[in-house]
């Protein structure tokens, strides 16, 4: 083959490869520009204390007839009643529940239930509600002092609540929010280009716990034991980089 055909087709050949690689790196500058994005996760903590408590307690009789362990119960109650009401608690922020019975039957000698009944187990619960957290926290830790009165008392742990938690939520969705846009500012600032518009946010799940706890979970914690709580909230932003 002549030496001037062959290097005719070997130009021509360079020069369509330099047109497609020059097309090719040109549509890929315009990728980068149009597509770059930046993923950040913010975050926000804030302490919020308690405005509305639960508490819960129980008392019982027993005795061999029904009647008896019934007389019992309704003079234990009126003892809690003026135990709580002497913590001044106010009278409409008590309950009680229905009274309820339960049959004792005797065991052999093997610890096994026979069908001869031996007496009655009647219980009572008595519950307060009430926006003044730290009387219904002193309430729970001295309740059982009834039992110096006689009364077979079990005290449950005091519940504490946000009830403007909603409120307190979207607060915090602002604020981590506000925290994503610093910190993808801070890193596009850093290498030199720009932040653009937010172009998709994701809120994560709320952590409710005690004052300086590091329990976390990945279903969220929602505490309860606690008066003064702390919440935080995540939130994962894509924004655009021009």
């Amino acid at each position: 083959m002549n030496k001037g055909y062959v290097a005719i087709i070997i130009s021509i050949i360079i020069s369509l490869a330099l047109v497609v690689s020059t097309l090719t790196l040109s549509d890929a500058i315009k990728s980068i520009n149009k597509d770059t994005t930046i993923a950040v996760t913010g975050s926000a903590q804030e302490d919020i204390k308690s405005d509305y408590a639960v508490w819960t307690g129980s008392f019982g009789s027993r005795a061999v007839i029904q009647k008896d362990a019934y007389t019992a119960i309704i003079a234990n109650k009126e003892v809690v009643l003026d135990f709580i009401k002497s913590l001044n608690v106010k009278e409409d922020e008590i309950e009680f529940s229905a009274i309820n019975t339960n049959l004792v039957y005797k065991r052999d000698y093997n610890g096994n239930y026979t069908n001869e009944l031996e007496g009655y187990d009647l219980y009572q619960t008595v519950t307060i509600k009430s926006p003044d957290v730290t009387l219904v926290d002193n309430v729970s830790k001295q309740s059982t002092d009834l039992i110096a009165q006689g009364i077979n008392f079990t005290s449950n742990p005091a519940q504490f609540y946000c009830k403007d938690l909603s409120a307190a939520k979207i607060r915090m969705v602002g604020k981590a929010t506000a925290d994503c846009k610093e910190r993808a500012n801070q890193i596009v600032s850093n290498a030199g280009g720009k932040l653009g518009g937010i172009l998709s946010s994701k809120t994560g799940v709320f952590q409710i716990t005690p004052q300086n706890s590091t329990e976390i979970s990945d279903y969220g914690i929602n505490d309860t034991s606690s008066i003064n709580k702390q919440i935080t909230a995540v939130v994962k932003s894509t924004f655009s980089v021009n």
